[in-house]
């Protein structure tokens, strides 16, 4: 294969215009990892450009390797140029981008690779070659946990999280999810239901933007415990969580392998999450990490067991943590490791 070129194809708007900055992409969780993957084509000779910039300039798109982000308006064309749908991947929840999922085994039956969470696998096409991945996080090999303020220091409880109520709201999304009972798992109520058991408590804190809003799907009674306990945006999530000892950690979704930032950002912090979300998530981290809401009868209990935990216990917890971003275990999770899968395939495929 002569014609070395790699076509990032996304509909994401801060990526289009041939846009490979460190700046841009280090503001968005994940998104360094496409970063490094663009450094890695070009250091090994490939001419890496996002699909609007490759039709808008005209290049020479035949054999050219396509890299398509969930779903793109640009991929008939780059075809139609003579471009190959090399890899697919996406980092976005089945409630969130349900179209994709819905039609998935389509979609992916058309690439040579499809890089995504663990839970798709049963899901994909026979004649993709799946690829588990999970949420890329900054490589932290020489990261410590936040151990600055100490067990006196921190506050009891935090949930941050920005405000989001996910329903169904159009006839295809009705019918997808009642072919698909997947495509309508949430979590953003349960998050609205620990707000309202824990605002009874003065120790416990809400933060996140668009707490101070109604919206539609919300109740009064939600709104307003959510109103006695929000103390505003942050502009430094792992600062903030650095002040509390423990976070309710949940995430939009429980799907395989979909593990985000939300835990990272509590490790790294040195703030204990209480976590739920992947379904498979003791096996990607250990469990004397986190502690797992699945545990629980309702959050009377889990507020009872988190009230007994004390200082010594709490140090196990952030030890742990420790122990697990040092070791191997954590490099699947690093960017740099998620950069270099992407690369690796396109690598064989110009070497043939």
């Amino acid at each position: 294969m002569k014609n070395k070129v790699v076509i990032f194809d996304t509909d994401n708007s801060p990526f289009l215009n041939n846009i490979f900055d460190l700046n841009v992409a280090s503001k968005y969780p994940g998104a360094k990892s496409i970063y490094l993957f663009s450094e890695l084509c070009r250091k090994n000779g490939f001419n890496i450009v996002t699909a609007d910039f490759a039709i808008s300039q005209n290049l020479d798109l035949k054999d050219a390797l396509i890299v398509t982000e969930i779903q793109s308006s640009y991929t008939n064309e780059l075809c139609k140029r003579g471009a190959i749908k090399h890899s697919l991947i996406c980092l976005e929840t089945p409630s969130f981008s349900w179209k994709f999922y819905h039609n998935l085994k389509e979609i992916s039956s058309k690439y040579l690779h499809s890089y995504l969470f663990r839970g798709t696998e049963k899901l994909v096409s026979k004649e993709t070659q799946f690829h588990p991945m999970v949420f890329p996080q900054p490589d932290s090999s020489q990261v410590k946990i936040n151990r600055i303020n100490g067990w006196g220091e921190r506050n009891f409880l935090v949930l941050l999280n920005s405000n989001q109520v996910r329903f169904l709201y159009k006839p295809l999304h009705i019918y997808a999810s009642f072919l698909n009972k997947y495509l309508k798992e949430e979590l953003y109520s349960l998050r609205r239901k620990a707000i309202c058991y824990f605002s009874q408590f003065d120790d416990f804190k809400l933060y996140g933007r668009g707490w101070d809003k109604k919206l539609f799907g919300i109740s009064d009674y939600e709104f307003n415990a959510a109103l006695s306990v929000y103390k505003g945006s942050v502009d430094d999530k792992i600062s903030t969580l650095s002040n509390f000892k423990f976070s309710i950690c949940f995430e939009n979704a429980t799907f395989g392998g979909y593990i985000t930032e939300k835990i990272f950002d509590c490790f790294y912090a040195g703030c204990i999450p209480v976590y739920f979300g992947a379904i498979d998530v003791d096996q990607f981290i250990p469990k004397t990490c986190f502690i797992d809401f699945r545990d629980f009868n309702g959050f009377a209990d889990l507020n009872s067991f988190l009230r007994e935990i004390d200082e010594s216990k709490f140090i196990e917890y952030q030890n742990s943590i420790q122990d697990f971003l040092d070791s191997d275990k954590f490099l699947i999770f690093s960017e740099s490791y998620y950069a270099k899968k992407l690369f690796d395939n396109l690598n064989i495929i110009t070497s043939e």
